[in-house]
C-alpha cells in the first residue's frame, strides 16, 4: 500500500551521492576537530550542470526572466505574506482547524510546534533544477532520468505552489513535460500566479519552442485554487510539496490521498518526511526513499540545502 510506503523509513531508505558528500565533509570536521558543519558550510549549492551552450543560454533567460517578475518578493528569504485578518490568513487557518487535536487540558494542540503557512519562502532556480535532476525529470544523462514509454503523459504537480515560480520553471525547462499544475489554497497566492503566467506566457513559450528537437509533447500550464486533499491526482506522475509547515496529522492525510487517489505516482519530493506510524505494517512495497539537499531562499545564506525527501517507485524487477 502506498501509505505504507510513504511511512516506512527503514528498509527503502537509500544514501544518495549528495548525502555522501556532506557525510564525507562531516568526517573530514569531525578529522580535524572542528565544528560539524565548518566545511558543509563552505560547498556551495550548485545546480547539475548544463549539457549543451543552448542549456546554458536558456538557464540564463529563465533566471532573467523570473527575476524580473518575480522581483518585487525576491530581497527576503521568509516573511509574511499576508496579515492576520486578511483572506488568505483566514482561509488557510480554518482548513488548518482540521489538523488541529485537542489536548487532556482542552487547548489545542499539533499546530506543528507554532509553524505558519502565512511565512513564505520558496525553492531558489538552483533549487529546482536540483529538484528536477533528483525526481528525474531532467535530460542529463546519469541514469537517474525517467524513462518515459511512448505516448506517456508526465504530469508535474507543486501542492503549496504559491506564486508558480516552480511551475513556470518546470514548464520552461523540462522537455519531458506533458502537464505542469500549480495547486493553491490562498486566493492570493493563486491569483498571484495566475496573474505571472498571464505576463510570461507568450516568452515562457518562446523559450521553449527553442528545444522543440527535445520536446516530445506540447505543454501545458494550470493552476488551481483548491484543497490539495480533495483535488484530482489520477494522472499525476511526479509531486513536489513545499510541506515543511504542515502539521502531522495533513501529512497523515495526504499519504492517504495519493494511496487512494495517485495510481500513476512515480516520484514525490516532500520538505517532510513521511512519518512512521506504529498502526502501519512495516513492510515497504514499491517506493525507495533517500534524502537531498535543497537550495531554498532560506537557506542561502548557510550554503546547506533544505533536506528533500525524495520517494521513488522502483522498477518492476
Amino acid at each position: 500500500m502506498l501509505l505504507q510506503t510513504f511511512s516506512s523509513t527503514s528498509s527503502s531508505t537509500s544514501i544518495s551521492p549528495g548525502a555522501l558528500v556532506h557525510l564525507g565533509l562531516q568526517a573530514a570536521a569531525a578529522l580535524f576537530q572542528v565544528p560539524s558543519d565548518t566545511f558543509v558550510q563552505q560547498l556551495p549549492m550548485i545546480a547539475p550542470l548544463p549539457q549543451s551552450p543552448a542549456e546554458v543560454a536558456l538557464r540564463k533567460s529563465v533566471d532573467e526572466l523570473l527575476d524580473e517578475s518575480m522581483e518585487p518578493w525576491a530581497s527576503r528569504p521568509g516573511y509574511p505574506i499576508f496579515d492576520d485578518d486578511d483572506e488568505d490568513c483566514n482561509i488557510v487557518n480554518t482548513k488548518m482547524q482540521r489538523f488541529s487535536i485537542k489536548t487532556s487540558d482542552g487547548n489545542v494542540g499539533d499546530a506543528q510546534q507554532q509553524r505558519t503557512p502565512a511565512t513564505y519562502g520558496e525553492i531558489t532556480s538552483v533549487g529546482a533544477r536540483q529538484l528536477f535532476y533528483h525526481m528525474g525529470l531532467t535530460t542529463t544523462t546519469t541514469g537517474n532520468e525517467h524513462s518515459k514509454e511512448e505516448d506517456e503523459e508526465i504530469v508535474f504537480v507543486d501542492l503549496g505552489s504559491g506564486r508558480g515560480k516552480l511551475i513556470l520553471q518546470a514548464f520552461m525547462e523540462l522537455p519531458i513535460l506533458s502537464k505542469a499544475v500549480g495547486i493553491e489554497l490562498a486566493p492570493q497566492r493563486h491569483a498571484t500566479a495566475v496573474s505571472a503566467w498571464t505576463d510570461l506566457q507568450s516568452t515562457a513559450k518562446e523559450l521553449r519552442s527553442g528545444r522543440s528537437q527535445e520536446t516530445t509533447t506540447e505543454a501545458t500550464v494550470e493552476f488551481l485554487n483548491e484543497d490539495l486533499l480533495e483535488v484530482d491526482l489520477s494522472k499525476v506522475t511526479h509531486i513536489y510539496m513545499a510541506s515543511l509547515c504542515f502539521p502531522d496529522a495533513l501529512m497523515h492525510h495526504i499519504a492517504a490521498k495519493l494511496e487512494e487517489n495517485a495510481p500513476n505516482l512515480k516520484c514525490l519530493a516532500t520538505l517532510r518526511k513521511f512519518e512512521t506510524s506504529p498502526k502501519l505494517a512495516s513492510k515497504t512495497i514499491g517506493f525507495q526513499h533517500r534524502t537531498e539537499y535543497i537550495d531554498m531562499t532560506w537557506t542561502q545564506e548557510s550554503s546547506r540545502g533544505c533536506p528533500t525527501f525524495v520517494y521513488t517507485k522502483a522498477p518492476l524487477a
